[in-house]
């Protein structure tokens, strides 16, 4: 994902930007709606859904412009 590098004293962090596209996010929501979850695992699945969703919400926002 990041790679750090060293140059002359200083430290630059490189990452590589990968998106995700409405498909992407509405394939996720999907699997994330039909999979099962243990119960410490529930709190941070509300929480990643919730992040999908919204990043959904705002793409469909976009196409419907």
């Amino acid at each position: 994902m990041s790679k750090v590098l060293a140059q002359s004293g200083q430290v630059q962090a490189l990452q590589k930007t990968i998106r995700l596209g409405v498909k992407d996010t509405d394939f996720l929501l999907k699997l994330i709606l039909r999979s099962t979850f243990e119960g410490s695992e529930l709190q941070i699945a509300s929480t990643v859904m919730d992040k999908l969703a919204n990043i959904h919400r705002e793409y469909l926002g976009e196409t419907d412009e």
